[in-house]
């Protein structure tokens, strides 16, 4: 029996594609905004796979300072580097 999540379903453990799915930011911002300590870090399984907690996501993104329509906040500057904007 194959496992069918139900509506609304968000996996505790993200890999990259995911996590940019689920929060509408780009894999390469995430990227720099990880390499920059402005984002929860991944995790490695036991096969070594990168994988965020999703709880850790949720509470950064919840931060009043991660708006990411403000200017000069880490996920806006992130975004406008990785556009070019």
């Amino acid at each position: 029996m194959t496992f069918k999540p139900p509506p609304g379903f968000i996996p505790p453990f993200q890999d990259l594609q995911t996590l940019a799915a689920h929060t509408s930011i780009g894999t390469a911002t995430i990227e720099e905004l990880v390499r920059a300590g402005r984002f929860p870090q991944p995790r490695k399984n036991k096969c070594g796979k990168r994988l965020w907690v999703w709880s850790e996501v949720e509470d950064f993104l919840a931060a009043p300072d991660n708006d990411p329509a403000e200017k000069g906040g880490p996920v806006y500057e992130a975004t406008r580097r990785a556009t070019g904007g």
